[in-house]
């Protein structure tokens, strides 16, 4: 089994371990975020390198996975309809990071802004 597939799936047990079901009555199904790198002007690069990063939505939480040491992340969180909703820093030196969110249906595009500049962009939809 490849080691993104192994992470993956330790990702969704600590995330299915660390939640209360109070938390994901209403959700009980988590959602993956399908996020992509940018390159120069906001185009993908041909070659892009691996995603050092993985998301999932699972009730009201956000949570992150990070398959390397990267640092400070900024993290913006917009729904299409309503702009920002959330605009935070987490530490990516940590292999996890848990965001609260408010659970509302939208249609969603989450940025994460690297210290050296590099950005991933995701979108996910929550019905």
């Amino acid at each position: 089994m490849s080691k993104v597939i192994k992470c993956f799936i330790l990702a969704i047990t600590v995330i299915v371990g660390m939640t209360p079901p109070s938390s994901w009555a209403n959700d009980p199904t988590p959602t993956v975020i399908v996020i992509k790198t940018t390159g120069e002007n906001g185009l993908i690069p041909r070659s892009p390198a691996p995603i050092p990063l993985q998301g999932v939505v699972l009730g009201y939480s956000l949570y992150l996975t990070f398959f390397s040491d990267l640092g400070v992340v900024g993290v913006t969180l917009e729904e299409a309809a309503y702009g920002p909703v959330i605009h935070t820093v987490v530490d990516a030196s940590l292999p996890y990071a848990t965001i609260p969110f408010s659970g509302d249906a939208g249609d969603y595009t989450i940025t994460f802004t690297l210290e050296d500049g590099v950005v991933y962009v995701g979108s996910f939809i929550k019905s």
